[in-house]
């Protein structure tokens, strides 16, 4: 497991960014990392969902006031609880971490494609390449498109299929004005570069929506498919939420019934079916 988040703006221009990680959002924040503003995400392979993190940016010298940044995983728990309107007890935030992953590949699956080895050209500066001019896809789902996204290897030509492929890092990359940045290459060398990409652009607020919608749908399907028996005499078995036990769609005390269960992951199905149609479609409605 570990925790990814997106840097804040660095309108003063800062050389660095230092990464701050507390257990609780009041506990002591520990400086865990020193990065450069230009890779814009920072993954913790440390953290999980019940992490909290600020972010300090430093010029060598002075460093500016702690400002605070949820993890992804955190963005998705918010948007399940004010967006889909499920509360922590209905659905804790520990199963909707365990369920990230699948959703994620599930929604990839659906609608990313991956490209392996497609090479790019050098510009007129050395070390400098054109990208393809695609809707580029946020793969580690950090908040934004940055080198950490994408992977680039080396060839010497002329190539042959046992050619060796050598890893190059990244130095920049701007997905506005398609370009990337490494250390120059020999001149018998190519460049090849890996990435993901969508039809058209899915913006970081959309994608956390159909990531909190995918998890309430499978978390309320796999509940609901828990509670059925094949018993002639009910078409329901017993089914625990939390210290709530319900049974044959009647309503407990808390008003919770295994009947509410599956019509509430079938809405959320419905959100998730609705949202995924419209961006595939390239209808998105604003209000």
């Amino acid at each position: 497991m570990s925790a990814i988040i997106l840097l804040p703006t660095n309108d003063g221009g800062y050389s660095y960014a230092r990464i701050y990680r507390a257990d609780s959002s009041t506990g002591v924040y520990t400086l865990i990392d020193t990065i450069d503003p230009i890779l814009l995400e920072y993954e913790d392979s440390d953290g999980d969902y019940s992490k909290y993190y600020k972010v300090a940016w430093y010029d060598g010298t002075i460093e500016s006031e702690l400002i605070p940044v949820q993890s992804f995983a955190q963005k998705v728990i918010s948007a399940i609880r004010v967006e889909c309107k499920v509360s922590a007890t209905a659905l804790p935030d520990v199963d909707v971490s365990y369920l990230l992953d699948q959703a994620k590949l599930a929604i990839q699956m659906d609608v990313v494609k991956y490209n392996y080895g497609v090479q790019i050209y050098e510009l007129q500066e050395r070390g400098y390449y054109e990208i393809p001019k695609r809707w580029y896809f946020d793969s580690n789902y950090g908040g934004a498109v940055s080198v950490l996204d994408f992977q680039a290897f080396k060839q010497a030509t002329p190539i042959y299929p046992y050619t060796e492929k050598v890893p190059v890092e990244i130095l920049e990359i701007d997905i506005n004005e398609f370009y990337l940045k490494v250390a120059p290459l020999e001149r018998t060398e190519i460049l090849k570069l890996c990435f993901y990409h969508t039809t058209r652009e899915l913006k970081p607020e959309y994608l956390i929506k159909l990531v909190a919608y995918k998890i309430a749908s499978v978390y309320f399907e796999n509940l609901a498919n828990a509670s059925i028996t094949t018993a002639a005499s009910s078409p329901f078995a017993k089914v625990k939420i939390g210290d709530i036990s319900v049974e044959n769609g009647s309503s407990s005390t808390a008003g919770t019934s295994v009947t509410a269960i599956v019509d509430l992951a079938n809405k959320m199905s419905a959100k998730y079916k609705f949202l995924m149609t419209n961006f595939k479609t390239g209808f998105i409605r604003v209000n």
